[in-house]
């Protein structure tokens, strides 16, 4: 997968967050996307954003404003 995201802990380093950032795009070609600790994954929330919105569409609800 080409998509990574990294989390940092309130203990970890700046330096250190930096370095695995710069290895993880430069010597594996990863897209890294910054995240908090929250439970799923950012790209399964985007998906399931979207396919509520195109099931609301098609029943013809609407989603909360």
């Amino acid at each position: 997968m080409r998509l990574l995201e990294i989390v940092s802990g309130e203990d970890t380093r700046p330096e250190v967050h930096d370095d695995i950032v710069r290895f993880l795009r430069g010597e594996l070609g990863k897209g890294v996307v910054e995240a908090k600790d929250t439970p799923n994954f950012i790209g399964n929330r985007i998906g399931l954003f979207f396919i509520l919105s195109g099931l609301h569409l098609a029943t013809g609800h609407r989603a909360a404003d």
